[in-house]
């Protein structure tokens, strides 16, 4: 019976390949949906399979486009993640029908075209659900928030456990258990890749527009009005000390609207911290853009100061670990550059952020600065509680700082692919280092020379720590 659904799809896939595309998207809406379908619903072949996923290419434009308020900017290196997810649809879908279903009666094994088939129409589905999604949390900022981030993230993984499961069933006679089976080992997979390589948009906004940024678009006084409510609010939604656990707390600083490239990288590595080192309720952001000008605290030395002291008076001082991550543009002078015209802000020194660190009383800290010139700050942050790294050293400049990346050369070296296989702070700042030295002499720059500067006090306070995050991400 199976075999004949399957010749009956053959034939109707030589008729109009725009009609079957239709027909296949529309399959796939009705699957993800309701649940409900079957073979006779969709039309295999391999003209499909290409069609389809240049479907789910222009429907991730698209998505991405409404996804994002202008101005936007073009990121193509997006179409790389993009492949790479169907990539792994194609080698999950060749794992099931080549190890996990039976043979056919000739002994060979079946056609892995229909699972592909259904699997790409579904997520071409799955690119239009993340756009809704991204268009609500424009209109909505709260849902970017915890618990309704947290809801919607296992909303979504319940949701492609389930489209995934009836896929491989509708494509195959095995049993429940094993194909329920074979999808939680794929999608446990999936979870620890887009952990460590997260898909990107074709688009996001750029905050470098001065006609955005600008005295015309922003209410300088009201912004600067509302920032003590803001921090206050950032504060309170932290989650209580916990007395049996050493806390890592996170703070992000983005301190020039300039260039969107800040906001990117703070908003990616927050993510990373709560999701990997137990931050999730102990992490703030202050950022300058244009994009989240109306919810997010400035990063201003103000709010910093402010937020630091917070997070002193919460914390245990004696216990807990304080992880401030401040990405910007940097001088010799040495100073942080905090940028969001038309309001005054006030630029940081060295001086000044040991100043807001020992008023917090603050006593453990990790110190990351992603700056040119920042090498200029470890003489001042240096103590023996405290590991201070920055992306260059105090004569050099850093790389990376482009409207269209999503991180500079030191985040992506140092976050996105060290932090993402190790726990430790300063094993992740060596190997970030060694990808550094590679990246910049490839590409005949000056080497930018990033410094770490690491306490005795508190080397085995974090050696400690990093054994206890690996705990929590062994399976």
């Amino acid at each position: 019976m199976f075999n004949e659904l399957l010749e009956h799809n053959t034939s109707a896939a030589r008729q109009s390949a725009i009609l079957n595309l239709l027909r296949n998207l529309w399959a796939g809406v009705r699957l993800a949906s309701t649940g409900r379908g079957s073979v006779v619903d969709f039309v295999f072949s391999a003209d499909q399979v290409v069609l389809l996923a240049i479907a789910t290419t222009l429907l991730a434009l698209a998505g991405s486009y409404i996804g994002t308020v202008p101005p936007r900017d073009f990121y193509l290196p997006a179409i790389e993640s993009l492949a790479f997810r169907l990539i792994l649809t194609l080698a999950f879908a060749y794992l099931a029908t080549r190890f996990f279903s039976p043979p056919q009666r000739d002994g060979s094994r079946s056609d892995m075209t229909p699972l592909v088939v259904v699997l790409f129409s579904l997520a071409a589905v799955e690119r239009v659900l993340f756009s809704v999604l991204d268009v609500c949390e424009i209109h909505l900022p709260i849902l970017t928030e915890d618990p309704y981030a947290t809801a919607i993230g296992v909303g979504v993984w319940g949701w492609l456990f389930w489209v995934t499961f009836r896929a491989v069933r509708l494509t195959s006679w095995l049993p429940a258990g094993r194909i329920a089976l074979i999808v939680w080992v794929y999608l446990a997979g999936l979870w620890s890749v887009l952990s460590a390589v997260p898909l990107e948009p074709f688009f996001m906004t750029d905050t470098w527009s001065q006609s955005v940024i600008g005295a015309d678009s922003i209410d300088a006084e009201r912004v600067l009005y509302d920032q003590r409510e803001r921090v206050e609010r950032a504060l309170g939604a932290l989650e209580p000390q916990r007395p049996d656990v050493a806390d890592l707390y996170f703070v992000a600083f983005a301190g020039d609207a300039s260039q969107a490239v800040f906001r990117r990288e703070v908003v990616s590595v927050r993510k990373l911290f709560e999701q990997s080192f137990d931050a999730g309720g102990r992490s703030i952001s202050l950022i300058n853009s244009h994009q989240t000008i109306d919810h997010d605290p400035l990063a201003s030395s103000t709010n910093l100061a402010a937020v630091l002291a917070g997070i002193g008076d919460r914390m245990d001082r004696e216990r807990d670990v304080l992880f401030l991550f401040l990405t910007s543009h940097g001088s010799q002078v040495p100073e942080l550059a905090v940028e969001f015209p038309p309001m005054p802000l006030r630029q940081i020194s060295p001086a000044d952020l040991r100043a807001m660190l020992d008023e917090a009383e603050i006593r453990w800290r990790v110190i990351v600065i992603s700056s040119c010139f920042s090498g200029g700050f470890i003489e001042n942050l240096e103590s023996e509680e405290t590991l201070v790294m920055t992306a260059s050293a105090a004569d050099r400049e850093s790389f990376g700082c482009s409207h269209e990346a999503d991180f500079t050369y030191f985040g992506r070296a140092y976050f996105e692919q060290q932090l993402s296989q190790t726990r430790s702070f300063d094993e992740a700042f060596e190997g970030a280092k060694t990808a550094i030295v590679d990246w910049e002499v490839s590409e005949g720059k000056e080497p930018s020379l990033p410094q770490m500067a690491m306490g005795e006090k508190i080397r085995p306070r974090l050696s400690e720590m990093a054994r206890r995050l690996e705990t929590i991400r062994a399976p």
